[in-house]
């Protein structure tokens, strides 16, 4: 049997993580800035589902359609 020493955390992985974390928010923030891109996460639940006009019932739009096309794509090759 192996005796492995057990992994401790030490100050130079704390400093790792919070300059990955800065980098990141940097970036973010930073991008913010310069695409001064307003969102419109209103649109985003169109793409899943739609409310089809002659039979007034809710269908499943190309998200939807995609998604369980690649479920049943995943099934059919593990078999």
């Amino acid at each position: 049997m192996l005796n492995k020493k057990p992994l401790k955390f030490t100050f130079i992985d704390m400093a790792v993580i919070i300059v990955i974390i800065a980098v990141i928010s940097l970036f973010f923030s930073r991008m913010n800035q310069v695409l001064a891109y307003k969102w419109e996460w209103g649109a985003i639940p169109s793409y899943f589902f739609f409310l089809d006009p002659v039979t007034g019932k809710l269908k499943a739009n190309i998200l939807i359609i995609g998604f369980f096309t690649t479920i049943k794509l995943s099934i059919w090759s593990t078999l």
